[in-house]
Formats: C-alpha cells, structure tokens, sequence
C-alpha cells in the first residue's frame, strides 16, 4: 500500500569554501517494510532567493518565524549563507534527493548552488511498498538551452500496461536562472503527453527568457482502474491579474484556494494520505521566489488545495495524489 512520507527537519550545513549547500535527514517510515521500498519525491514549497552580491544580509523570514506550513508533510530548511562570489553564468539550482532506503528508513538530501540562500522547502514523498508492483515510477533530467526551451524524451513503460494507465508529473530539480533580470517572466512546466499503454512523451518546457541549467521531472503511472488511489493535474491561473503588483520589497503573501471533489468511481475506505508536487510555475522574477502548497479538510469524498505566495505568481501547477 503506498504512503505519504511526513517529515519535518532542521538547519542546512553551511560550507564557507564553496560547493553546494545541503542538508540531510533520516526519515522513519511509520512500519517496517518486507523489503526496501521505492520513493519518488517532489517540492510542494520554495522559499529561495538568489544572491545578487558575495553576501548576504541578515534579515529574517517571515515564514521562519511563525511557520504554519503544514507541518505534517513538510521538510523545513532555514536559510544558510554563502560567502561565495558568484558568476553570473552560474547555473543555480534547487535539487531533492533520497538515499541509504532500507526496510525502516531513508536519508533525505536537500542540494541547493552556493548562490541561492534557501529559506525553506517542502518535499513531499510517496512511499510504494514491494506489493505495489503495478505502479511503475521514474524521472529525466533534461537540459535547458535557451529561449522557449522544450526538451522531450519518450518514456517506455517496463512492463506495458494492458490498458493506458493514469500518468503524473512533478519537479525534484529546479534550475533558478542567476541570468533573467527584475520583472523578467519565469516559466517552467512538465508534462506528459501521448499516453499509451507501452509509454509517454514527457516535456519540459521554459519561458522565453533564458533558463539556464536542467530540470528534473519524476513520473507516476498506475493503472486507471487500481481502487483507492485519486490522482488529478490542478492548474491555477491568473493569480495575479486582479492584484497590484508590489514593490520588490513587499513581504505580504497571498492565500488562494480550490475544492478538490473526488471522482465518484473512487472509494476511500479512511482518510486517504495525500501527496502534492509542483509541475508549473509562472512568476515575475525579482530574484526571490516564495510559494507554499499545500492541502487541508481532507475528507473520504474531498480536499482543498491552498497556495500561498507573493504577489508575483500569475499561475501553478499542482499534481495531487490522494491513497489509502
């Protein structure tokens, strides 16, 4: 039966010499498994900045401070500091990464570039026990070369499917592109298209302005009539439209919400354990970005989704997976 990891962890390591920010945490899984089990993990929540100068200044987070941040899925990391010179050809990026998974437990890594100072990040994992053989995981990591980027890479299902199964997407590498200036448009998305029974066509694609770097994008697929299991692709738009758009400065964060209704063909025998990642982010660059996803009022026939960010996000997109 698959499962939800929940875990909340502490402070980054901090490495004044250069090379990569990181932090690491041994999650206990709520039973022990007959044997290792598979994990496939993604961010539901980014709390970065991009260090314009060799330094940084001390100045808190507000979401630090009082963090209400659905604490039971979140993996929190306060920000660390960097005393690095950074060129500005650097290819910043934000990584999630499991290892060392046994019977009981898995190590968790969080991997930023020494220019990004990372305030928080939620990772949320899905847990498949060795019985889950008929779901079926992976990612790619595709590179990104330019303007209106659009790598693709067909994916072939080992063992096919008899019938199309349900197929999700989400990131666990963000690149966040040190090149694109203030009030530049920052647009990543992954999908997947061409669903067959042996495979899929999964996309990653970027705005018009340069993203430099890669993106990692992992994948779900199950078959569409496996019982207990909802899964949808949430996509919300216009965020920012009836909003003005703030200063560089501005703190204050913005709530959005949606009522997510379960497909009627789907029974839940409890309250299913809920999964959420990020396939798509559109926002007004400022050097800064702030999202938090997350969900509340799960019930047996529903749940909301709530995102909470600053006003410079015009649109997200979110992978749900709800399972008992």
């Amino acid at each position: 039966m698959p499962t939800v990891s929940r875990i909340k962890c502490g402070p980054l390591k901090y490495q004044p010499f250069g090379g990569s920010d990181n932090y690491e945490s041994t999650l206990k899984f709520p039973f022990r498994h007959v044997a290792s089990p598979r994990l496939t993990h993604g961010f539901s929540s980014l709390f970065v900045t991009i260090l314009p100068e060799w330094s940084l200044a001390d100045t808190d987070n507000p979401w630090s401070r009082n963090n209400q941040l659905a604490p039971l899925y979140q993996i929190t990391c306060p920000r660390t500091r960097n005393l690095q010179q950074i060129d500005n050809h650097h290819k910043s990026y934000v990584q999630s990464t499991v290892k060392e998974i046994k019977n009981d437990s898995a190590v968790y890594r969080v991997e930023t570039s020494p220019d990004i100072a990372l305030d928080m990040v939620v990772i949320n994992s899905l847990n498949l026990a060795p019985s889950d053989v008929d779901f079926l995981t992976g990612e790619a990591r595709l590179a990104l070369t330019g303007y209106n980027a659009a790598p693709s890479v067909p994916i072939e299902f080992e063992p096919p499917f008899v019938t199309p199964p349900k197929v999700v997407v989400f990131f666990n590498l963000l690149p966040i592109s040190s090149q694109l200036q203030a009030s530049a448009t920052y647009h990543i998305s992954a999908t997947a298209s061409r669903i067959d029974a042996k495979g899929f066509l999964l996309t990653i694609e970027s705005s018009a302005e340069p993203i430099v770097g890669s993106a990692q994008a992992c994948w779900i697929a199950y078959p569409a009539d496996r019982e207990h299991i909802f899964s949808t692709s949430l996509n919300m738009s216009n965020l920012s439209s009836s909003l003005n758009m703030p200063d560089i400065s501005s703190t204050q964060m913005v709530r959005y919400n949606k009522a997510i209704p379960f497909a009627s063909d789907v029974a839940f025998w409890k309250i299913p354990s809920v999964f959420v990642a990020l396939h798509t982010l559109h926002f007004r660059w400022n050097a800064h970005l702030s999202i938090n996803v997350h969900v509340e009022r799960v019930t047996m026939s529903d749940l909301m989704c709530l995102v909470e960010s600053d006003k410079y996000l015009y649109s997200v997109g979110v992978t749900i997976i709800a399972v008992n």
